[in-house]
């Protein structure tokens, strides 16, 4: 319905008042369709779909074709159908993308969660179907999934003594008392952290998106979006420790909304901080920065892993986590691989659409950056 809103509201940009009195006379006879399905299966949004095409546009013409003399002009009827029709095509082109590549309810609303900062068409229609074109085509070159071994890891005894080691950890205790978050610290301690695994749904996210904490007080890992490069002895030692800053990101927007419960994310933002040189409000950021010394994190290698997953490392006040390469947002320094350096390590995919590209094309080995990677570390 939000479609034939788009097309109803282009008909209200018409100066011709003969036209705006036909756009009200629609908008009465649109509004009186009843299509409030409730779509819970992929086959409730088939059968929407086909409703639509086979009942509504063939009303929406005939009401076009007898309501012809309230127009001043034909050429309207002509140029609304067809605008109207040009919908109804995206729509086919998106339900026969759907089915081809199976892909699922859940699947659809985390990908017009993650994608709505990357696209910047103006109808809802055009975002939906670069939403799916966009799913699509990352999905297809990241198509290695890692749900079993980040499974294993973060349910052996070894990671939660890791996990639990760093959360009661000076670095974290410090972070903890600067924003006066002590009591629902403590409560996140008492009741959540032996029981993480519990609060863990491993799905497949958009590319650049690591993890976020639903409003269901769930976190959400991406099974996808890493990639090794070069030798690596270790593998298993590296994802380790890439779970671990993960966690520890998402577990301070856990903490930090423990007293906030029945509250989407979007009213339950932390302060205002500044990071490296801009201020923005997003805890987990502040986290990764007070003890890693660095906003994002785009590159794991071994040797710094070493030491994030050294348990002393956490017990020791005077450890210096300042081992990943410096990234930050919206500054000269962000720093991308070189082509030329060596690298041997797990690197992170963080290529976003710049909402500021002004139409420069999409190159695959550019790191872009935009609003969207406030969702990650």
């Amino acid at each position: 319905m939000k479609i034939l809103n788009e097309f109803l509201v282009s008909i209200s940009y018409d100066n011709d008042t003969s036209v705006l009195d036909f756009y009200a006379e629609c908008k009465k006879k649109f509004n009186s369709y009843n299509f409030n399905y409730e779509i819970k299966t992929n086959e409730d949004i088939y059968k929407l779909y086909e409703t639509l095409k086979t009942k509504l546009i063939d009303e929406i013409k005939n009401f076009f074709s007898l309501n012809n003399d309230k127009l001043s002009n034909k050429i309207y009827e002509n140029k609304y159908i067809k605008e109207l029709y040009d919908y109804f095509q995206k729509l086919e082109k998106n339900f026969n993308l759907i089915k081809e590549n199976n892909i699922t309810l859940d699947q659809i609303n985390i990908m017009t969660l993650n994608y709505k900062f990357m696209i910047q068409e103006d109808t809802n229609s055009d975002k939906f179907f670069k939403y799916i074109e966009l799913f699509i085509k990352f999905n297809k070159e990241l198509d290695e999934n890692y749900t079993e071994i980040f499974k294993e890891i973060i349910e052996s005894r070894e990671f939660e003594e890791l996990y639990i080691g760093a959360m009661e950890s000076s670095y974290v205790k410090n972070f903890i008392k600067n924003y006066n978050l002590e009591y629902n610290y403590n409560l996140f301690m008492e009741k959540y952290i032996k029981d993480i695994n519990k609060y863990i749904l491993y799905m497949p996210l958009t590319r650049g998106i690591k993890a976020y904490l639903s409003n269901y007080f769930r976190i959400i890992i991406n099974i996808n979006s890493i990639e090794f490069i070069g030798i690596i002895k270790e593998k298993k030692e590296i994802i380790k420790t890439y779970l671990l800053t993960n966690l520890l990101h998402e577990s301070m927007h856990f903490i930090f909304r423990l007293d906030k419960m029945n509250k989407i994310a979007d009213k339950t933002l932390s302060p205002i901080k500044k990071k490296y040189k801009n201020e923005y409000a997003e805890i987990g950021v502040d986290l990764i920065y007070h003890i890693f010394k660095t906003e994002y994190i785009t590159f794991y290698n071994e040797e710094s892993c070493k030491i994030v997953n050294n348990i002393n490392s956490w017990k020791n006040p005077k450890t210096n986590f300042g081992v990943f390469e410096l990234n930050y947002y919206e500054d000269n320094v962000i720093k991308k691989l070189n082509d030329n350096e060596e690298k041997n390590g797990l690197r992170c995919n963080n290529s976003f659409i710049d909402n500021n590209m002004n139409g420069e094309e999409y190159d695959e080995n550019k790191f872009y950056y935009s609003s969207s990677i406030k969702l990650c570390h």
